[in-house]
């Protein structure tokens, strides 16, 4: 048995423990660092004023501990923990343009974690550019009735918004 025959087991081995401590680095180095994801949608592509988030914490922190901030403003009541080091919400009330969504510590100033995030009008635009004009409104000869506001919108027989077509 030749001598690289021989050592190709152990060689195996050797690279299997070298990535597994590779790997478990990373996944600590994680669970370090507080993040901040938006669910609902992608950061830059809000529309609403609404967000679903979630918030992860870092080892030895509890959601009990924490305080969300909106632009500054405390949010913290509508979050929900789904376990110890995480909880999900609906924050509302983002102003049209950007904002920043910060997590901390409640007994301290120290910010874990901080995300921009961009709202747009409900109506958009949120990915092409401004809406198309003239924009012919004609949601009453369509039997849709009289639009609610000045973008044109009309509430379905269904509940839902719709934008008249023209």
């Amino acid at each position: 048995m030749s001598i690289a025959r021989f050592m190709r087991k152990p060689l195996r081995h050797a690279l299997a423990i070298l990535s597994l401590i590779c790997v478990s680095d990373i996944a600590f180095a994680k669970a370090d660092e507080a993040e901040i994801t938006v669910l609902s949608s992608r950061p830059d592509a809000i529309s609403g004023g609404d967000a679903v988030i979630e918030v992860r914490l870092p080892n030895g922190v509890s959601t009990q501990q924490i305080v969300l901030l909106r632009n500054g403003v405390d949010v913290t009541d509508v979050m929900v923990p789904t376990n110890a080091t995480t909880a999900r919400g609906l924050v509302g009330g983002l102003p049209v343009g950007e904002s920043v969504l910060s997590v901390g510590l409640r007994n301290s100033k120290r910010n874990l974690a901080s995300l921009q995030v961009s709202n747009y009008p409900i109506y958009g635009p949120v990915f092409a550019g401004p809406h198309q004009r003239p924009w012919i409104c004609e949601t009453v000869a369509s039997g849709l009735g009289a639009p609610q506001d000045e973008q044109r919108l009309v509430l379905s027989d269904k509940g839902k918004y719709l934008r008249a077509a023209s």
